[in-house]
């Protein structure tokens, strides 16, 4: 089990729900058109202890984590664009993150902006790929075709990132999660580095985060997909790439 620690990039990190990893809470002003949209009605079905410690999240870290994943709390925290942030330590290390993952919310925190803008996009664009290549995977409801990313927003829930311990160049990649209405059953999971989208998918995404350069394929998001820019980004993970020593 990890032991809190209050770190000087990361903020006040405690165990997750699970305890198995260290997390803490961030707000995300430019991921805004993912928030849950009605914070009246999610802080109204709180428990006044709970609504306290929402609506002062930052200084009651430790009281949500055993929380943060019960439904009401979720939604609430979202709707005030506060999402998780976790990730694994060892005792080898210490019990606190290794200098690629500080080097990575380093990097994310200074452009911030910027990322989520990039991933807005790819998500957009995976979105419509998807609509056209995998069709049955949205029989059910009235998706639109080519939406807005405020209309996206409501279809798809960001869910908060992971620091991976796999690397390239002194930096750890991202793991983000989202849950898409089009397929609540095996999620979304997005792999970014630096300022750029690598992978978009499920399965095929953690390959790539494991042994980028013994993946035997991509999903339905792959380079064709990419813009040069993510796909340079790319070459340069694969280049770089140490994986975690504990995960070798």
């Amino acid at each position: 089990m990890p032991s809190p620690i209050q770190h000087p990039v990361l903020g006040n990190l405690v165990p997750d729900q699970w305890n198995d990893e260290l997390l803490t809470f961030r707000e995300f002003p430019h991921m805004k058109p993912f928030w849950y949209p009605d914070r009246d009605r999610a802080l109204t079905n709180l428990e006044q202890n709970q609504r306290q410690w929402v609506e002062n999240w930052r200084d009651h870290t430790a009281d949500l984590s055993p929380v943060c994943r019960d439904g009401l709390v979720h939604a609430a925290l979202q709707s005030f664009g506060v999402y998780e942030v976790t990730l694994r330590v060892t005792e080898d290390d210490g019990g606190v993150p290794i200098e690629p993952q500080v080097a990575a919310y380093r990097y994310f925190s200074e452009h911030e902006e910027r990322i989520c803008r990039n991933v807005s996009d790819a998500l957009l664009r995976y979105y419509r790929l998807c609509r056209k290549v995998c069709p049955d995977w949205f029989d059910d409801e009235d998706y639109p075709d080519d939406p807005t990313i405020e209309q996206l927003g409501r279809l798809v829930a960001f869910d908060g990132f992971s620091i991976t311990r796999c690397s390239s160049g002194g930096m750890s990649a991202l793991r983000l999660g989202w849950d898409p209405d089009w397929d609540p059953e095996h999620g979304l999971v997005m792999a970014v580095f630096q300022d750029q989208v690598l992978a978009l998918g499920t399965d095929d995404v953690d390959e790539l985060l494991h042994a980028p350069d013994e993946t035997d394929g991509y999903g339905v998001w792959g380079p064709k997909s990419m813009t040069e820019a993510e796909r340079s980004t790319l070459r340069q993970f694969i280049d770089g790439f140490e994986p975690s020593e504990d995960e070798d």
